[in-house]
C-alpha cells in the first residue's frame, strides 16, 4: 500500500503513539520512517527527542546532532543546536 511506503505516515503513527505515552511504539515508527527517508532532519530530530523522553540522552544527542548536520534551513539548524546544547547539559548534570 501507498501509506506503508510513506515515511510521513509512519511519523504520524509515531506521534499518535507519543500522545498515548507509548514511547517504544513511537521509536519503532520513527525508525521505519527514517528507513524510508534517512536524510530527513525532522524525522532524525523527532526520533532523538523520543529517546530524550525515555531518558536516553546520549542516543538522543546523537540523533539531534545528525539532524543538525542534515538540516538545510538555518532556523532548523539553530533550533537543533539549541536542543543539542540542552541535551549535552543534561548529560553533564546527570538528569
Amino acid at each position: 500500500r501507498y501509506r506503508d511506503a510513506n515515511p510521513y505516515y509512519h511519523a504520524w503513527l509515531a506521534q499518535q503513539a507519543q500522545e498515548e505515552g507509548d514511547w517504544w511504539l513511537a521509536l519503532r515508527n520513527y525508525e521505519k520512517a527514517l528507513s524510508l527517508a534517512p536524510q530527513d532532519s525532522r524525522l532524525l530530530y523527532d526520533l532523538g527527542m523520543t529517546y530524550s523522553r525515555m531518558g536516553e540522552t546520549v542516543t538522543a544527542a546523537a540523533y539531534v546532532r545528525q539532524a543538525m548536520d542534515t538540516a538545510t534551513l538555518r532556523s532548523e539548524i539553530a533550533a537543533y543546536r539549541k536542543q543539542l546544547r540542552l541535551l549535552q547539559h543534561r548529560q553533564l548534570v546527570g538528569t
